[in-house]
């Protein structure tokens, strides 16, 4: 896992020793200049538990960035800043949001099944609780910078934005039951987000300015959302739905025989990206600056409900990755891990990287023109890294250094 802000860029490896070790993980972290310059490396092996495992990287532009690891119960986050300061690690927390610019950032820890978020000063070692807690009238905690947004309430909702140290701004809206998370990298500069509502009535509000457009859901006439069979959603579901850097939605629609990426203004006319797929289960879509990324799953039980297209018609079946910029293509299959893991899409949309069986690629969308990185010898996995940087974009670098 590897996160860019400003000049400083931060990357997350962890490695899996086999389970003869007696259960281990190498955990390496790194925070780097975009020079090649390394200001913070440190490798270490910890108890390895399978189950509820994960990997954050939250920085700002100053070089103050965080690590969180977790393994089973077992959760730790570590502090480190380009001016070589590092703060002790804090077991049982990880990071949920960019450290603002004095440092201040928020952190979680779950305690009786509940999760608990507070805002941490690193410097001066004090929790402070914020005003957010999980539980049956809250929406999921997202995240755009260093504030959180979520919304509270069941039938009259409010959106909510709680900035570091604990300053709260509240955007009423009738009718919200929560907050559907546009994409963290899009939404941090613009604040957009997605408000779920009751029986297709959503809106999209801009946290920073105040604007709201009300979104009136409606699939069109012969189409329908991408489910299994018999697992049709509601007006109401919004799961598949994604937030796009303008303001736009995007989910992916199918007839009997092809589904495709659409995106639309205000929730009911849609127009579609290429190219088609079928024999899915479902689909998550991301979008950053008019560059879409499609996960599409597999179905994993028979039989489908899924016409066989007629007449040459192309139709991409099964797991695939697919990236549109107009006119869309698929991308190599990666074997790595959970959907969206392996790929990586650039802040301005211009550049895609992934894992192949040779080690990272990086993809120009425009130009269609693709480059493989090798690190040392062939393989499907990989390894623990001395420094790795994925400046991506126009003008855009990704190396690599083996260990």
């Amino acid at each position: 896992m590897l996160t860019a802000r400003g000049e400083h860029i931060a990357s997350a490896m962890t490695w899996i020793e086999t389970p003869a070790s007696g259960g281990r993980v190498a955990f390496e972290r790194v925070l780097a200049r975009r020079d090649g310059v390394v200001l913070h490396r440190a490798l270490e092996v910890l108890p390895y538990f399978a189950g509820g495992n994960e990997l954050r990287v939250q920085g700002n532009e100053c070089g103050v960035f965080a690590w969180g690891w977790g393994s089973g119960l077992r959760k730790r986050m570590d502090l480190a800043t380009a001016d070589g300061a590092l703060i002790e690690p804090q077991e049982a927390y990880l990071p949920r949001a960019d450290p603002d610019g004095d440092g201040v950032l928020a952190v979680s820890d779950v305690t009786g099944g509940r999760e608990r978020v507070w805002w941490l000063d690193p410097r001066a070692l004090t929790f402070t609780p914020t005003q957010y807690e999980s539980g049956r009238f809250r929406s999921s905690l997202h995240s755009l910078g260093s504030d959180l947004v979520y919304a509270t309430g069941w039938l009259d909702g409010t959106v909510t934005l709680e900035r570091p140290g604990g300053a709260v701004q509240r955007f009423a809206s009738e009718q919200l039951r929560g907050v559907q998370e546009a994409h963290t990298a899009a939404t941090a500069r613009n604040g957009l987000v997605f408000a779920l509502g009751q029986g297709g009535d959503h809106a999209v509000i801009n946290v920073r300015s105040g604007e709201r457009r009300d979104i009136a859901f409606a699939v069109p006439q012969g189409m329908r959302r991408v489910h299994l069979p018999g697992v049709e959603r509601g007006p109401d579901d919004a799961w598949d739905i994604s937030i796009t850097t303008g303001g736009e939605l995007v989910m992916a629609l199918r007839d009997n025989t092809f589904g495709r990426v659409h995106r639309s203004r205000d929730g009911s006319t849609w127009s579609a990206y290429e190219p088609a797929f079928g024999d899915v289960e479902s689909v998550r879509v991301m979008e950053h600056e008019g560059t879409v990324l499609a996960f599409a799953l597999g179905l994993r039980r028979n039989p489908t409900d899924w016409w066989r297209p007629l007449g040459g018609a192309t139709r991409y079946d099964g797991r695939n990755v697919f990236v549109a910029r107009g006119e869309g293509r698929p991308l190599p299959r990666s074997s790595r891990t959970w959907e969206g893991e392996p790929y990586h899409l650039s802040d301005d949309g211009g550049c895609l990287a992934y894992w192949t069986a040779s080690g990272p690629a990086a993809l120009r969308v425009a130009a269609g023109s693709s480059r493989e990185f090798v690190l040392g010898a062939a393989t499907t996995e990989p390894r623990l890294v001395r420094a790795m940087t994925w400046a991506l974009g126009d003008g855009a670098v990704l190396t690599a250094t083996p260990e």
